[in-house]
């Protein structure tokens, strides 16, 4: 399996550190991570190839989540975007696919089992070893 790049985007160190540790259990490859929208932006145009798929918290500085989907999904459409966010209203949740997120997931959730499932859908993959 060819190894797909991802890249986090969330202001919070913690959960940047979780979703490191989370991926380094899987086949995936960690391309960069990102405080906020406008630190995603500068990394992501400064790559060779661009992440398969960016996960991307909603509330953050300088620029959310929203704006920077929208701006990612303008120049890159090709990029899917995971949101992972407490803010797990069905308000938020349209609002975030309407601007082009491909799926959304609930910090509240089990996201260590939530995050590699909607992975393998995005992707159609199959299930990842339990190892």
């Amino acid at each position: 399996m060819n190894k797909f790049a991802i890249a986090i985007v969330d202001d919070s160190p913690l959960i940047r550190s979780y979703l490191r540790i989370l991926l380094e259990c899987t086949d995936f490859e960690l391309v960069f991570e990102a405080e906020n929208g406008d630190d995603c932006m500068h990394k992501i145009k400064n790559l060779q190839q661009l992440p398969h798929l960016v996960i991307m918290d909603i509330h953050m500085p300088v620029m959310n989540g929203y704006q920077t989907t929208v701006a990612l999904k303008a120049i890159w459409p090709s990029v899917k975007i995971l949101i992972l966010s407490a803010e797990d209203s069905q308000e938020s949740v349209n609002r975030s696919l309407a601007l082009g997120a491909d799926y959304f997931v609930s910090k509240l959730a089990n996201v260590s089992e939530e995050i590699p499932q909607a992975i393998q859908q995005l992707f159609n993959l199959y299930p990842f070893d339990e190892n």
